[in-house]
This record gives structure tokens, C-alpha cells and sequence, in this order.
């Protein structure tokens, strides 16, 4: 998932998107298309060519759902979120968050491999689908947009002492006894919650846009935040063996 990863990254420094600028018609963005025909199946699946159970993850689907958004290909839109639904979330984003690994089992089966959902990737896929249905003006985007956002909330937050609303990578696994979590700061795009403040007042974004700026400038002394921090409510942000995945 590499490739995957320096595409997505390159996009988010070069572009600014937009989805409020008028839709014109131009030429297909190369980049996409090549990613696309690489790399996401005929049925909407981003698939990890080199792993051996040819695994697709929830930050690959959300990646490309946004890829097609810049690159206004609705039909490639559709077909990665009716995927990662049917796949992903037995069915039903508004019921299930999507689970974060699917692959081939030792049978050479598809399923899921792990159920845990990786909050970063619902983001993404909440933040695309407000955007596609502003783009798009189609209304179920918006719907559907609202319900992950409000999951996210709901299942993946946590009210962290000394450091606030915080954003845990998963609902599962990354809290500690005596008030200790494993956070990563990557995994808070601040522009993101900043468009959720706007589109869900009543909801507690802000309070998650102060408590995630905090852990990134508090973790980046130096300059740079680290991909997996230590949060312990007595003594702040520390690393340890136990740190990294």
C-alpha cells in the first residue's frame, strides 16, 4: 500500500480541494487513472498487490473515494463506497463503521481480518462523502456523511485528561488502565474537523479540533510529530517499547 500512500500524500500537499468551485469539464488527471487501473478492482476494491492475502484496508477505500472525488469520476466514486459498505460494513455504513482489514483467509476465502475500524480512514470517508454531496448535489451523500460523523463521535473519542476531546485510533485497543492511551497524531486531519465544526455545530468538533491540536503541537517540539505517542494523564506524553504497532 505504499504507492497508495505517496499518491495520497502528494495530493493532499499539492491540492487545495474545493468542492464548493463551480464543476468544469477537463481532462481526465492522469495520476488517478493510473492508480486506478492498477490498483482498485472492477468492483470498487483497493487491493495491496504485493501482501499475500491480498489485503485491502479501510485507508486504501478512503483514499481512493477521495482521489475520485478530485478527479470527478462519480462512477469510480460509487463503486469504492458500494464496496467498502457491502464489504466492509456488512452492508450498511450507517449502522457499522468499516472494518479495517479484509483479505483472504487461509482457505483463499475474502472476509474480513480484522474488525477493528482505523478512525483516520472513517474521517476521510465521512469528509469525502460531505464534499461528494455538495459536488455532486446528491443528498444520501450528506445523509450517510452525517451518520459516520456522528459514529465517529460516538465510538471512536474519548475525553482524555490534561489533553481533552481526543481521537482514538480505533474504538478497540488503545486505551490503558490508570488513565494511559496510544494515539497518533496522523491520524487528526485538522482541516477536516474544522469542515465538521461548520456543517455539525451541534456536535463536539471543536472540542476535538482543540484536543487533536494540542497532541500534534505538544508531540512536535522538534518540528515533527511522531507516528505513535504515550498519553498518561499524570505524566503527559512519553514513547516506550510498547509505543509503535
Amino acid at each position: 500500500m505504499k504507492s497508495l500512500v505517496n499518491i495520497f500524500f502528494t495530493v493532499i500537499a499539492l491540492f487545495a480541494f474545493n468542492a464548493n468551485a463551480q464543476v468544469e469539464q477537463c481532462e481526465p488527471w492522469q495520476p488517478w487513472q493510473v492508480f486506478k487501473n492498477n490498483f482498485v478492482s472492477q468492483d470498487g476494491r483497493v487491493i495491496d498487490l504485493g501482501s499475500e492475502q491480498s489485503i485491502t484496508t479501510s485507508e486504501g477505500q478512503s483514499y481512493a473515494l477521495f482521489f475520485a472525488l478530485i478527479a470527478n469520476d462519480k462512477a469510480a466514486f460509487d463503486s469504492v463506497l458500494n464496496w467498502t459498505q457491502e464489504h466492509l460494513s456488512e452492508g450498511d455504513l450507517s449502522t457499522r463503521l468499516p472494518a479495517w482489514k479484509w483479505g483472504l483467509d487461509k482457505n483463499r476465502e475474502g472476509g474480513i481480518l480484522d474488525s477493528n475500524p482505523a478512525s483516520d480512514s472513517d474521517l476521510w470517508i465521512a469528509y469525502s462523502l460531505s464534499q461528494a454531496a455538495i459536488l455532486w448535489d446528491e443528498r444520501r451523500y450528506s445523509i450517510l456523511a452525517a451518520v459516520l460523523a456522528q459514529r465517529i463521535i460516538r465510538e471512536e473519542t474519548v475525553y482524555i485528561t490534561g489533553l481533552g476531546l481526543s481521537l482514538l485510533p480505533a474504538p478497540a485497543g488503545f486505551e490503558y488502565e490508570n488513565e494511559r492511551y496510544r494515539l497518533n497524531p496522523s491520524y487528526s486531519p485538522l482541516f477536516i474537523y474544522q469542515q465538521f465544526k461548520k456543517l455539525y455545530p451541534h456536535s463536539p468538533w471543536h472540542q476535538l479540533h482543540e484536543g487533536s491540536a494540542k497532541l500534534i503541537l505538544d508531540t512536535a517540539k522538534q518540528g515533527v510529530s511522531p507516528d505513535w505517542v504515550m498519553f498518561d494523564s499524570n505524566r503527559g506524553f512519553y514513547y516506550d517499547k510498547k509505543t509503535r504497532i
